[in-house]
């Protein structure tokens, strides 16, 4: 039976101008396929932060500023950002700018600051550690990596790996991937360990829960007093749209693509039947030599095997060495070509078994 298999794939090596041209297109096709899929299955977790939010009732700031320096943000604006936190109304995070000053910081693995154990509903999938103070790290960053972290007075310890594609969701950025980074969960009480940067970038990527529309009237006037102008915006009625375009973009390419790789396997349906066509002659004769209809079956599947498997395959493979969701993704192109590989054999089957009967 194997040998059958291979003899098919001699077959379709006999016309290998038009074979090997079609394998490759179906190779790239799938392969970018893959990628695309691999970020449409980031901006669903997206789109799930995005409902966690809107459920909530957040509300989220655009941050303007009086001056080009950094905002001397004061204890008591993030005074109101700790009772939310606190009271589990709240939370923010030091996304970019977490010890800027410092490159060697965490020997220069980027760091995240997050405050407030509320994260943990709002991206479930980052399976957050607790109690605060304690650390992450991504699926991506080395053992090697320090397993200790100063933040002014507060010792950070911990260090277990994260899972792979692990991302924080964050309402103006959208998925921020968590592979390559330290996530440093911390207390309300470190906000006066941060440094100008870090407390300007906490005021302004905060994030309150629920109906606290005084708490953050307060929160607004205190930071504008500090040269921080932070407009609310309520992500029930903002954030849908821009995670609809976010999605659109992404399905487009998608499905744009979807639809090429649909086009180059019926260019190969044509071109296959075309060579079977040609080919009848020595499938008749090995038929009337007592090959069996199993024989000839594995023949039109090693057949179909060269263009669909053979080519397109290996690429996929590599893939999956790569963390989720780029493996997840490439295991779903590759179960597509599968389906359509036996699609094809049947249907190439069928055909044959039609020939045989007109020719009987």
């Amino acid at each position: 039976m194997l040998r059958d298999a291979a003899g098919g794939a001699r077959l379709g090596f006999r016309h290998w101008p038009s074979m090997l041209s079609l394998g490759l297109l179906i190779a790239i096709a799938s392969t970018v396929l893959a990628l695309l899929l691999s970020d449409v299955i980031t901006q669903l977790s997206v789109l799930r932060g995005g409902q966690e939010m809107r459920e909530r009732l957040a509300t989220i700031f655009t941050p303007y500023y009086e001056t080009e320096d950094v905002v001397d943000v004061s204890d008591p604006t993030l005074a109101h950002l700790a009772d939310a936190i606190e009271e589990g109304s709240g939370y923010t995070a030091v996304v970019n700018n977490v010890q800027v000053n410092d490159p060697d910081f965490a020997d220069g693995i980027p760091v995240i600051l997050i405050f407030g154990d509320t994260v943990a509903e709002i991206v479930p999938s980052m399976q957050v550690c607790a109690p605060a103070p304690c650390m992450m790290r991504g699926a991506d960053v080395s053992d090697e990596s320090p397993r200790e972290l100063q933040i002014g007075s507060i010792t950070v310890a911990g260090g277990d790996h994260m899972r792979p594609a692990s991302a924080f969701f964050d309402a103006n950025m959208g998925a921020v991937p968590l592979d390559n980074r330290i996530v440093v969960m911390l207390p309300t009480e470190a906000f006066s360990f941060l440094d100008a940067y870090e407390r300007e970038e906490a005021a302004s990527r905060a994030v309150f829960l629920g109906d606290l529309s005084t708490d953050i009237d307060k929160y607004v006037a205190s930071s504008a007093n500090d040269g921080l102008f932070l407009v609310p915006h309520d992500v029930a009625v903002d954030q849908p749209a821009r995670m609809a375009a976010l999605m659109t973009m992404s399905a487009m390419y998608a499905v744009g693509l979807a639809a090429f790789l649909g086009v180059v396997i019926f260019a190969y349906t044509s071109v296959a039947e075309r060579t079977l066509q040609k080919e009848q002659g020595a499938l008749h004769i090995r038929r009337a030599h007592g090959a069996t209809p199993v024989a000839i079956s594995a023949r039109l599947a090693g057949f179909v095997a060269l263009a669909l498997l053979v080519l397109p395959l290996p690429p996929l493979i590599l893939l999956q060495v790569l963390p989720d969701p780029m493996a997840l993704a490439a295991k779903w192109i590759i179960g597509l070509l599968l389906l359509l590989s036996i699609a094809m054999w049947a249907y190439f089957s069928r055909q044959q078994r039609r020939a045989e009967v007109r020719n009987a």
